[in-house]
């Protein structure tokens, strides 16, 4: 394995291949790419760091050198208060946006009725079930041609109504199960808390 990174010791930072040449114009760096003779830089082998545990951060220190050979070097310490907060506040808003997200999918993913009859429930499709009711109504329509998620189907008005408000019970159970959502997202304490929290779960149609 060759070495990967080029500390620079007076500096005590890693810098690029580029800021070593553009350090030094008058030297004619040839190619492939080596470091100018000065005590200045070394190469640094890569070492992969460790996973931190919840409530700590991983922390670069400068490399370490034993016979002659420098290597990446890594802490793991504790978040402090303000450090532990902010993760914890990054964490709940991302599960608040996940489960909006979920609650959306869920909402216009379609429900099934009795006897196996899809009906797709996006936005469009709820409108356009409005629509067929106010207008068959205004014209003394009894019955209407239906196109479902599953296939074609002649209903009465009354059926097409039940269908609205078995579209409309889907709707508000998924913003029911949204708001439970979020309420108990605002309500966990700690990080591991937040980490296992399943934004997955409790959703109409799962049966939970």
């Amino acid at each position: 394995m060759e070495p990967t990174f080029i500390w620079c010791i007076p500096d005590q930072r890693y810098v690029t291949v580029a800021e070593v040449i553009a350090a030094h114009p008058q030297i004619s760096f040839p190619i492939p790419f080596e470091l100018p003779p000065s005590p200045h830089y070394v190469w640094v082998y890569e070492v992969l760091p460790p996973v931190p545990a919840e409530g700590h951060r991983l922390v670069a220190l400068p490399p370490v050198t034993q016979d002659g050979v420098w290597s990446q070097a890594w802490a793991v310490e504790p978040l402090n208060e303000q450090e532990l907060a902010d993760a914890m506040q990054a964490l709940r808003t991302q599960l608040l946006q996940a489960v909006t997200a979920r609650r959306w999918e869920v909402e216009t993913g379609g429900i099934t009725l009795p006897g196996g009859v899809q009906i797709a429930t996006t936005t469009q499709d709820q409108n356009r079930i409005a629509t067929v009711i106010s207008t068959a109504a205004l014209g003394g329509v009894e019955t209407v041609e239906f196109k479902a998620a599953s296939g074609w189907a002649t209903l009465t008005l009354d059926q097409v109504r039940g269908i609205a408000a078995a579209i409309a019970i889907h709707v508000q159970a998924c913003f029911a199960s949204e708001r439970a959502h979020h309420t108990a997202i605002d309500g966990l304490q700690t990080l591991q808390e937040l980490q296992m929290y399943n934004v997955a779960a409790g959703w109409p149609g799962q049966g939970a």
